[in-house]
């Protein structure tokens, strides 16, 4: 599972995920089934499983997971409260987050978030809190992570672009689902009068 993951196959890995026994099930088996989820943004299905099993463990990635899904779930004071505990107590953790957080339980969010490590659960909450995503994952290569930033339609056209070409030459992306982000591109009257030119001047994704 973790090595179709890391090819960006994601069909493949949650059916090969759902095949395992629930008895053969431990900690890195169920981070790795929800992570999938939130990248393919099942999150109801992902939250779901978080409530089933993240009183079971201790790590701070399910006490996140678990303060995503209660601000979804509309009971912000109880995310607030978790956010507050991991604030105060953890390391490591992401800022965005604690953005995402606060965001959901109505405050207003900031014009735009960086990600530092993106993982499922972050990008899941970037999204549902309609928080914008920075310009500035370039560095970013893994195919899980370019697949959900070209999907995210809380980040810039030009960083989904070019996002999905390199989840697309990964395998990551299907041919139908980069043709309809293409698709989706506006372009000026002039672009379209002069569109050899204009491409050749600025020859990224767009052009």
């Amino acid at each position: 599972v973790d090595r179709l993951l890391a090819m960006g196959d994601l069909a493949d890995a949650l059916a090969l995920l759902r095949l395992v026994p629930e008895q053969s099930r431990d900690e890195t088996f169920a981070r790795t089934e929800i992570e999938a989820m939130f990248y393919d943004n099942r999150i109801s299905d992902a939250c779901g499983r978080v409530s089933s099993v993240a009183g079971l463990y201790e790590d701070d990635y399910w006490k996140q997971a678990l303060a995503f899904c209660l601000a979804l779930g509309g009971d912000s004071p109880r995310a607030a409260l978790i956010a507050d505990l991991l604030r105060e107590r953890a390391t490591g953790i992401d800022p965005a987050f604690f953005t995402a957080v606060e965001t959901l339980g109505g405050q207003k969010p900031p014009e735009k978030v960086s990600l530092k490590s993106p993982t499922g659960l972050l990008l899941a909450m970037m999204r549902a809190a309609r928080i914008r995503l920075a310009d500035d994952m370039d560095g970013v290569d893994r195919p899980m992570v370019l697949r959900g930033m070209a999907l995210s339609p809380n980040a810039s056209l030009e960083a989904r672009l070019g996002a999905a070409e390199k989840a697309f030459a990964a395998g990551a992306l299907s041919t139908d689902e980069l043709i309809r982000l293409y698709l989706s591109i506006s372009f000026t009257p002039e672009e379209l009068t002069n569109p050899i030119s204009q491409a050749e001047a600025e020859w990224g994704p767009r052009g």
